[in-house]
């Protein structure tokens, strides 16, 4: 079954009505629940102390896809062992994928780093050199980020002396108001993800590969036999042969140095001078989930970038540059990363106006109960998904405008992360992309809109507080609300009622991350964290503001200009494809072809790409059908690959671990 044609809902649903609530039982919630929990604690203890991978950097998160896995083959297999009937539904697998999703996106380089990295960095890391102080200080309110009251700042840096108490009450204001302003954006999340769920799911059918694995996985799981429908093939034996005994041998490679690794993380290299570098690593985590995706998508990605290591060659031999990237968040350079700017815009606002029926139908439902329109199916009913969004956005600008933001920065700034969050959530439910992120941040295109001469140095004091949201530009929790909506149509359950248990897991998930950071910074320090968001990142942050302030700019039409390049060219683009049925490269890969996450992936996308077309070649749908087995054993493979190597560093390097697993 191709991605294109993923069923609306599943074989054989009943109605709402009468079908039995197999999915939302205790049993899932609890087990989603205690994953959560776990993956969170995990995670933090594998970045922060033991130093080995990065294993939630992806919208699928690799940690949570092994927990998923092991729910799936060895838990199902004992309780049918045990009795046949205690056997885990396949709604209830869903609902337990379901509520990891969003959080198993909260530890590290998610939420949490980011947040909590940001908020306590101003007042640590401040000195003479930097002017910090000078600078920023007077601006920051004391509820927006804590003090270095009583050391307890570089305590949580440096870590605790012994017989002094954590200073926990120094966190519980600044904790407070972000936790309700976090709460608020998750809202407006959901309600995205609502409003656009039928018009992608059913109205434009996208493929949703990341999806696709999932249902397929837990196909059959309550089934008489004893192991999965997709382990009963030999195929699947070879691709996890191939993925976990790669990695296997190189974690030999740890106890006995003189093994020679099998090089599957690949390196840097370039084609030549002035042209960008690619990364040529074989990701079976990207092949996996790439491969489900329609061929013409895996195509555009990899030609777009072609044509932009070619573009970037040009501008640098022409010496055309309008400088470096403004911050971490952007693509290769200004000039590139702007292009890419105006065609990922160009690319969610057609896409919004394509929806514009379902959105008017959407508003009418929400002002009139008596619209036709069927909302029962949602997650939230349209009113108050409408009305949510409106008053959601309010209380965000409401609230940026409270720590020192200018309103039309704040605006500025909320439409960017809006756009963002629609666009990147689109890109992964169509190209199964599961390293994405957007070409610009958003705080970059409010101030090189605006000019940073023209904002107040409290304004843009206060736009640097809001990369506590940045999550590696990833759009935070927008690509797994966008599948926890499409989750929802193979789940027999109430949907409203999975929302809430989606919540109450995220909640959690976010409390446990939380206590875990704190915890693990003031027993080791977070600068010895050695990792982004506690070291180079968030103080990025607060230099680029300080250079702002010290070397204000005007409105930079250069970049006006190249974002308006950029957006002509997605539309003839789109217009192309409209117009001729036969062209082969989606616009989609315009959007994002310069971006840092593409150019780690691009050499995997172009593998899955070739698999997949030479398999549709030589045997067309049928083959297809057949090869499936195989790469659900890459990603298998894989990640218990990864997996297997934390254990290893977890009893043999403790706090000198292996990261074989990134981007």
């Amino acid at each position: 079954m191709d991605s294109r044609t993923l069923p609306t809902k599943p074989p054989g649903r009943k109605d709402r009505a009468t079908a039995p609530e197999r999915g939302l039982t205790v049993r899932a919630v609890a087990l989603g629940v205690v994953i959560v929990a776990l993956v969170n604690i995990i995670v933090a203890y594998s970045e922060y102390v033991i130093h080995a991978s990065r294993m939630n950097l992806s919208h699928f998160p690799l940690i949570l896809f092994v927990a998923f896995l092991l729910v799936v083959i060895p838990v199902n297999f004992a309780l049918k062992t045990l009795r046949p009937r205690w056997a885990l539904s396949p709604s209830e697998l869903l609902v337990m994928l379901a509520l990891g999703l969003p959080g198993a996106a909260v530890p590290g380089s998610g939420l949490t780093g980011f947040f909590l990295g940001v908020i306590a960095t101003p007042f640590y890391y401040a000195s003479a050199e930097n002017q910090w102080g000078d600078y920023m200080h007077q601006h920051i309110p004391r509820w927006v980020a804590p003090r270095d009251e009583a050391n307890a700042m570089r305590w949580f840096f440096d870590g605790l002396p012994e017989g002094q108490a954590m200073p926990w009450t120094v966190w519980v204001v600044p904790l407070f108001w972000w936790l309700i302003f976090l709460a608020v954006v998750v809202f407006v999340t959901v309600c995205i993800s609502v409003i656009l769920r039928k018009q992608w799911a059913q109205h434009e059918r996208l493929g949703y590969p990341l999806a696709t694995v999932a249902t397929e996985i837990v196909a059959g799981a309550d089934s008489p036999q004893l192991l999965p429908d997709f382990m009963r093939h030999r195929l699947f034996w070879w691709g996890f042969g191939i993925s976990f005994g790669g990695l296997a041998w190189n974690m030999l490679h740890y106890f006995w140095p003189v093994l020679p690794e099998i090089p599957i993380r690949g390196r840097w290299f370039s084609f030549g001078r002035d042209f960008p570098t690619i990364f040529n690593n074989f990701n079976f985590y990207t092949i996996g989930f790439a491969y489900f995706a329609h061929p013409d998508v895996l195509l555009s990605i990899w030609v777009f970038y072609a044509l932009f290591s070619v573009q970037a060659f040009t501008f640098n031999r022409l010496g055309f540059t309008l400088g470096p990237i403004e911050d971490q968040w952007s693509g290769y350079d200004a000039a590139n990363s702007w292009l890419n700017w105006g065609a990922f815009v160009f690319f969610v606002l057609w896409g919004l106006w394509v929806a514009r029926r379902h959105l008017l139908d959407v508003m009418r439902k929400a002002f009139s109960a008596r619209h036709p329109v069927d909302d029962r199916e949602e997650m939230l009913s349209y009113r108050v998904a409408f009305f949510g969004l409106l008053l959601g956005l309010g209380y965000i600008l409401l609230w940026l405008c409270v720590i020192g933001m200018e309103l039309r920065l704040a605006a500025l700034f909320v439409a960017g992360t809006v756009i963002i969050f629609i666009g990147v959530a689109r890109i992964v439910a169509e190209s199964g992309l599961i390293y994405v992120r957007g070409p610009v941040s958003a705080q970059t295109f409010g101030t090189y809109l605006l000019g940073s001469e023209t904002l107040s140095p409290a304004a843009i004091t206060s736009l640097a507080f809001t990369y506590t949201i940045i999550a590696n530009g990833r759009a935070l929790f927008a690509a797994s609300f966008a599948h926890v909506t499409r989750l929802g149509d193979f789940i027999q359950a109430n949907k409203r009622k999975l929302l809430a248990a989606v919540c109450l897991s995220l909640l959690l998930g976010t409390l446990v991350s939380i206590a875990v950071t704190l915890r693990l910074g003031y027993e080791y320090g977070a600068a010895n964290f050695r990792d982004a968001p506690f070291s180079g990142l968030s103080q990025s942050v607060f230099r680029d503001t300080v250079n702002k302030m010290r070397n204000p700019f005007p409105t930079s039409w250069g970049r006006i200009a190249l974002f308006g390049v950029g957006a002509a060219g997605m539309a003839g683009l789109t217009l192309i494809r409209s117009l001729v049925p036969w062209w082969p490269l989606h616009p989609l890969g315009f959007a994002i072809s310069a971006t840092y996450l593409v150019r780690r992936a691009v050499f995997s996308i172009f593998i899955a790409w070739a698999l997949k077309t030479i398999i549709l070649r030589v045997g067309g749908v049928t083959l297809y059908r057949k090869s499936k087995p195989f790469f659900f054993g890459l990603l298998a493979g894989y990640a218990f690959g990864v997996f297997a190597s934390f254990l290893v560093d977890c009893i043999w390097f403790w706090g000198e671990g292996h990261e074989i697993h990134s981007w």
